[in-house]
């Protein structure tokens, strides 16, 4: 959320700021791909880890 204003308040000044809030962009984009990445292999796991204990035959 933070990141947002700052975006904003960078987008709203002067145009030799714009390519630097570009390249934060770009940043952002990247580590939010790598952290959604992470979450969705942690969740694989986790579905996973419960199909492998649903097919144990106790």
């Amino acid at each position: 959320m933070d990141f947002l204003i700052t975006w904003r308040i960078m987008r709203l000044s002067r145009p030799g700021l714009r390519q630097h809030s570009e390249k934060k962009v770009i940043w952002y984009l990247q580590w939010r791909n790598t952290w959604l990445y992470f979450v969705a292999q942690r969740f694989k796991q986790i579905e996973f880890t419960r199909e492998l204990l649903m097919s144990q035959p106790f």
